[in-house]
C-alpha cells in the first residue's frame, strides 16, 4: 500500500525529497481509535485505472496519488484494511478523522487517464474594482462579464476532465450576483471549491451566500499591507477597513480563511502587523514572493531577499511559507518542478493558460479538450519548456518518465541558468 503527495513545485536537485518517518507514522496511528475513524465527506477520490489521487479537504488541499487497493478501501471506508503508516498520513491531512457520522462518505468519480491535472483556477469574471500594483494579469482586467449559462457548461466540462477543486477568482467574484448559483453548481458535481476575493465585498454578504460559502473549502483573501498601506498598494480607498467589516460580518460562520501576502520591496516591513491581523481572526497568512509579470513589470516591482529579511516570520505559527527557495527538503513526490500539469487556468472567456503566472500566450477554449488531448497538450508544454533550460534537458530524470517538471518559468535560479523564457 503506497500513498505519495502528487506533485511538489520544488526539484529534487535544488532541495533533498523528505522520506516518511515510517516508525514515527506508526506511532502516531497506534495512538488513534480506528473504530472512531470516518471518511470526510468533503474528501474526493478520483480513481484511475493502475491506483487515484485523493483531495483533501482545505483551502491548500492536499493531492495525494495511491495505489488501486488503497483508493478502493477509502471509497468503501475499510479503513481498517490500510496499513498504520497510510492511516496516519489521512488522519494528518484530514482526508479521515474523529466523527459523530456514520454514514459519511467521500465524492468519488472515476477516469480512464492517468495524468490528468488536479486544481484549475477558474476565472468568472475579469471585472475588477481594484488596481492591484502586483496583479499578474492586470492586461486582461475589465474586459466583461461571461454569462451564467456559459460558466456552468465550462464547470461542467472541467468536472468531465477530472478537475477535483476549484479556485473562483476573477477580477473580483463577488462583483457578481448570480455567484452563488456558480458555487452550488461546483458542489452539485462532486467538486471542492474556494474563492478568492480582495474582501471589500464581503461584508454585503447575505446569509443565504454565507450558507453557500459553508459548503467550500474556504475564502483566500488576499492582504497585501497593513492599512492605508494595503490601500496604496491596491489603489482603492478604504478597502482594509471594508475587510475588517467583512471577517466580522463572518466570525461565527466556520468558514476558514488564508490571508494571501504577495511580498516585495514594497510591502515587507508589514509582516509582523499582518502576522498579528491573522492571528486575531484566526487565520493563515500565506506569504508568497511578488512574480515579475503584468503589474509588477509596469509598476517596477521587485521581490526581496525573504529568507534574510524574514527569516524570523517564516515559522511563525500564523505563517505559511509560500516561497520554495527557502525549503531545504521538500515531500517524497510522485511529479516535482513547474506545476503545469497539476494546476491550469481558464480565463473569463474560456481560455486555457497552462502556466497560470504567465499571461504571454493563450490556447484554445477549454471547452475543445478531451481528456487525452489535455494531457498531450500539457505534456508537450513542459517538454518545451524544459528543452529551453540546458540544466534539465541534460537531466536523466525524465529519462523513463516525466516526473520533474524543471524549475518553475519565473524563479530566480531558471533565470541565471538560461537566456530564453518560454
Amino acid at each position: 500500500m503506497t500513498i505519495l503527495n502528487l506533485h511538489h513545485l520544488g526539484v529534487p536537485c535544488k532541495s533533498s525529497p523528505k522520506k516518511l518517518n515510517i516508525a514515527q507514522l506508526q506511532d502516531e496511528a497506534k495512538a488513534l481509535n480506528l473504530n472512531e475513524l470516518q471518511v470526510s465527506n468533503r474528501t474526493i477520490l478520483r480513481i484511475e485505472p493502475y491506483g487515484g489521487v485523493i483531495t483533501s479537504p482545505g483551502l491548500y488541499s492536499s493531492f495525494m496519488w495511491t495505489d488501486k487497493s488503497t483508493i478502493e478501501n477509502i471509497k468503501t471506508r475499510q479503513l481498517s484494511n490500510i496499513n498504520l503508516e497510510n492511516i496516519a498520513l489521512l488522519n494528518e491531512t484530514g482526508v479521515i478523522g474523529l466523527s459523530n457520522h456514520n454514514e459519511n462518505e467521500p465524492n468519488y468519480f472515476s477516469v480512464n487517464h492517468v495524468g490528468l491535472p488536479t486544481q484549475v483556477l477558474l476565472e468568472v469574471t475579469s471585472e475588477c474594482d481594484c488596481g492591484c500594483a502586483h496583479c499578474y494579469h492586470k492586461l486582461d482586467l475589465n474586459r466583461g462579464v461571461p454569462k451564467i449559462e456559459d460558466l456552468i457548461n465550462r464547470i461542467d466540462h472541467l468536472s468531465k476532465l477530472g478537475l477535483m477543486l476549484f479556485e473562483i477568482t476573477g477580477g473580483e467574484p463577488l462583483l457578481r450576483s448570480d455567484l452563488a448559483e456558480i458555487l452550488k453548481r461546483i458542489k452539485g458535481n462532486g467538486r471542492n471549491f474556494y474563492l478568492v476575493t480582495n474582501g471589500g465585498n464581503l461584508k454585503d454578504c447575505n446569509d443565504s451566500m454565507v450558507e453557500v460559502l459553508k459548503e467550500g473549502e474556504g475564502i483566500a483573501l488576499s492582504i497585501d499591507g497593513f492599512g492605508k498601506n494595503h490601500d496604496r498598494i491596491r489603489a482603492k480607498e478604504n478597502l482594509f477597513e471594508n475587510i475588517v467589516s467583512g471577517l466580522k460580518r463572518f466570525q461565527g460562520s466556520n468558514i476558514p480563511f488564508y490571508f494571501i501576502t504577495t511580498i516585495g520591496e514594497h510591502n515587507y516591513r508589514d509582516i509582523p502587523q499582518l502576522l498579528d491581523f491573522a492571528s486575531e481572526y484566526d487565520a493563515k497568512l500565506h506569504l508568497r514572493p511578488v512574480i515579475r509579470t503584468g503589474g509588477a513589470i509596469l509598476n517596477c516591482l521587485n521581490s526581496v531577499k525573504i529568507h534574510e529579511l524574514l527569516k524570523d516570520y517564516l515559522t511563525h505559527p500564523s505563517a505559511k511559507n509560500g516561497f520554495i527557495a527557502t525549503k531545504k527538503t521538500i515531500p517524497e513526490s510522485k511529479y516535482y518542478g513547474c506545476g503545469i500539469r497539476k494546476r491550469i487556468s481558464v480565463n473569463a472567456f474560456g481560455e486555457l493558460f497552462p502556466c497560470v503566472m504567465d499571461r504571454s500566450s493563450k490556447y484554445r477554449p477549454i471547452e475543445d479538450y478531451t481528456p487525452e488531448s489535455l494531457i498531450k497538450h500539457l505534456s508537450s508544454e513542459t517538454r518545451k519548456y524544459l528543452k529551453y533550460n540546458p540544466a534539465c534537458n541534460n537531466c536523466n530524470i525524465n529519462a523513463e518518465e516525466m516526473t520533474c517538471g524543471g524549475f518553475c518559468r519565473f524563479s530566480q535560479t531558471l533565470k541565471n541558468a538560461t537566456t530564453t523564457k518560454l
